[in-house]
């Protein structure tokens, strides 16, 4: 039980880190409203489209830019 009390905590960490240190990160998230939305989004874009950064693709969600390449 211990254990898996740990890997709730770790997970839960790994979500809120982002959102307390980016920026970018967090304007997404609150364009998608909701965590599942913008996973999903996340998920969408880095199947069809590639990225040569975090920030490209962040900027991407927002609108801000243009994937650069999709591949075929």
């Amino acid at each position: 039980m211990n254990l898996v009390a740990t890997w709730n905590l770790f997970a839960l960490t790994l979500h809120s880190v982002p959102d307390c240190l980016c920026d970018l990160w967090r304007q997404c998230r609150d364009k998608a409203c909701t965590r599942r939305n913008f996973l999903e989004e996340l998920c969408f874009l880095t199947t069809r489209a590639l990225f040569p950064d975090r920030t490209a693709l962040l900027e991407t969600m927002l609108g801000r830019r243009q994937p650069l390449a999709v591949p075929t």
